[in-house]
């Protein structure tokens, strides 16, 4: 492996939320259904793009095959059971390896 790229964002990971839709109706065009992010996911993916952008200033962009690891510390979900609760770490980790 050449070189790392490491991209932080700090807070919660975030799944991707449920999608919007909208009947855009144009003068002389069919109505057509335009689907746009939620306001929280474009939030969050924009954060995470802009994060990117930093890291990879100067860089060339990357080509051929990649190996992309993931961490994401998930924290520990309210409905768990105490005792459950007590048996893990903190966050626990989720691993997402290409």
């Amino acid at each position: 492996m050449s070189e790392q790229i490491v991209i932080r964002l700090p807070g919660d990971p975030r799944g991707k939320g449920r999608h919007r839709s909208r009947v855009v109706a144009l003068p002389g065009r069919a109505p057509f259904v335009q689907e746009y992010s939620d306001p929280a996911t474009a939030r969050y993916e924009r954060a995470l793009a802009e994060e990117a952008h930093v890291e990879m200033a100067g860089r060339q962009m990357l080509a051929g095959p990649l190996v992309v690891v993931i961490y994401a510390f998930m924290p520990i979900p309210k409905s768990w059971p105490e005792r459950k609760k007590r048996e893990v770490p903190r966050y626990h980790v989720i691993l997402w390896d290409s």
